[in-house]
């Protein structure tokens, strides 16, 4: 897994408290290097399997167990064979609004 990439400073400050509308997202494929990160061309590095969870103040990413042989579980939250890693809301959102984007 990627580790966590916080969202810029000024955009967090923006919508602190606010909902905000995420309507896409892009992604750079790089190569890593002994010079530092490369972008290459998406036909060379193309991986389709790639999500995204945003989490606000009031939810957190957290690991937790699942039963393998429960059916419900997509394949593709399955990289780690005991446990899942899911946003868990800490807190209600002042104004109801969602706490994380999935």
């Amino acid at each position: 897994s990627v580790p966590p990439m916080p969202l810029p400073a000024a955009l967090a400050a923006r919508f602190d408290g606010k909902g905000m509308a995420v309507v896409g997202y892009e992604t750079d494929s790089v190569r890593k290097t002994p010079e530092g990160d490369v972008s290459v061309p998406i036909n060379m590095a193309y991986n389709h399997h790639h999500d995204v969870y945003l989490t606000g103040k009031h939810s957190r990413m957290e690991r937790v167990p699942y039963d393998p042989r429960d059916l419900t579980v997509p394949m593709m939250a399955r990289s780690d064979p005991n446990f899942l890693t899911v946003p868990v809301e800490t807190s209600r959102s002042p104004n109801n609004l969602p706490t994380s984007l999935h």
